[in-house]
């Protein structure tokens, strides 16, 4: 299998996080309805974020893939905790799109 280069993985996440990041400005004008898309945006985020620090780590990425990656952590917690702290819910329910309240409909 031949070799990646060394910030091939580094231009490919920060290409998913700029769509991504299109996404959050479009779900942000509804953000009771689409809770759970930023909320799925912040796991991706820390997981995204992880996988950048240990490649900067362990690999010729040091500065660039550390530091993108530290910063992709920030922003997922931040999503994560901000959004479950706005919404009145906790996260798990955010991320089970369960979030809503469930009004009653009396037809009496």
């Amino acid at each position: 299998m031949p070799a990646l280069e060394p910030d091939m993985l580094l231009r490919l996440f920060g290409c998913i996080a700029v769509f991504l990041g299109i996404t959050l400005i479009l779900a942000a004008r509804d953000l009771t309805n689409r809770a759970p898309l930023v909320a799925w945006e912040g796991i991706l985020r820390l997981v995204g974020g992880s996988i950048l620090v240990y490649d900067g780590i362990t690999t010729n990425l040091v500065l660039h893939g550390t530091l993108a990656g530290a910063g992709d952590i920030a922003i997922g917690l931040t999503y994560l905790m901000a959004l479950s702290r706005h919404q009145n819910t906790t996260l798990s329910k955010l991320l089970y799109d369960q979030h809503r309240r469930v009004e009653s409909h009396n037809s009496d």
